[in-house]
């Protein structure tokens, strides 16, 4: 009895994890949608590549990240930060030759 207890408490919180990780989903999905959208008005805004970026670097969308933690360098390169996103895509990745 005592074991059916413990077994149907643990399924219950991986059934709420995996709620929360289609909420969280759900909400990056949007949340990129709304920068991608903002791209378009503001194309030559570092910071929304780079709110982006991140969001792609914590969905595991990589490439992705790379592309956008680039394009924030190429626009405004006197900002420390992005070189830091970008490197850490890089070293999470196991690439260290950039």
């Amino acid at each position: 009895m005592i074991s059916r207890q413990v077994s149907s408490q643990g399924e219950n919180e991986i059934i709420q994890l995996k709620q929360k990780l289609v909420q969280m989903k759900s909400e990056q999905e949007s949340e990129i949608l709304k920068l991608s959208q903002n791209i378009a008005i503001h194309p030559n805004d570092d910071s929304i590549y780079n709110q982006r970026g991140q969001i792609f670097y914590q969905s595991g969308k990589f490439k992705e990240a790379i592309n956008d933690f680039t394009k924030t360098i190429a626009i405004n390169a006197n900002i420390p930060e992005y070189y830091n996103n970008l490197a850490e895509v890089f070293a999470y990745e196991g690439d260290t030759k950039f």
